[in-house]
């Protein structure tokens, strides 16, 4: 899977809730090359830190870190920790990101991530 790096609809990826997930989410390596090239890191290799946007359909926004390192890319942060309790997200739940990575006139350059939640959240972030 990872020797194919590929996006659903070009902007789709996701990924099942493993044990310390609130501490540590990493990013499928199938959609790593994609995460990256949003968050502009040039070499998937280098070690880097960001801040992305986590919003949902219900209007809440979490401020979030995606840590790069040689071998993986991962959300960690206390707002990742944040996001989790607040959705009451689960071990082996799924989750589905759109990183929006649209052409012509959609911009592309942000660094939002659209986080597909059909839950309603149980208490406000």
């Amino acid at each position: 899977m990872c020797d194919d790096p590929h996006l659903e609809d070009d902007r789709y990826f996701s990924l099942t809730l493993k044990e310390d997930y609130k501490y540590y989410t990493r990013i499928p390596c199938y959609a790593r090359p994609f995460v990256l090239e949003k968050l502009h890191v040039k070499d998937r290799d280098d070690i880097a830190e960001s801040t992305v946007y986590l919003k949902t359909k219900h209007g809440f926004i979490f401020k979030a870190r995606i840590y790069n390192e040689i071998d993986h890319t991962y959300f960690g942060c206390t707002s990742w920790k944040g996001l989790c309790k607040a959705r009451g997200f689960e071990e082996s739940m799924i989750i589905i990101f759109d990183i929006g990575i649209f052409q012509g006139t959609f911009p592309h350059f942000d660094q939002d991530i659209w986080v597909e939640i059909d839950m309603i959240p149980i208490f406000p972030p």
